[in-house]
């Protein structure tokens, strides 16, 4: 599971989250990230997110566990890793929808 830091979440399967141009985990972001003062500033200071300076990006994996030792699989639990970082939107492109 991945929150995108814009209030969108989605989940994807691990296989597909691979470097680019391969993986295809991806999300576009409406409004870029700006420092305050070029908000403040900047001519095009509006089209900035109102307050971020970079959106906060959580991606969550669960790992679950199970052996077998004859017949039967006996759980050994499940397991959820959670990392995070800041991400810099420096230019969101307008596109047209039909």
């Amino acid at each position: 599971t991945i929150d995108w830091g814009d209030g969108a979440s989605a989940e994807f399967d691990p296989r597909d989250a691979e470097p680019y141009p391969d993986g295809t985990v991806v999300h576009s972001y409406i409004r870029k990230t700006c420092s305050q003062q070029y908000r403040d500033t900047h001519a095009s200071g509006e089209l900035c997110h109102p307050t971020l300076e970079a959106y906060p990006i959580a991606a969550s994996y669960v790992w679950v566990g199970e052996y077998r030792i004859g017949a039967g699989w006996t759980p050994l639990g499940t397991l959820t890793v959670t990392t995070q970082l800041l991400y810099d939107v420096d230019e969101a492109r307008g596109l047209p929808v039909p």
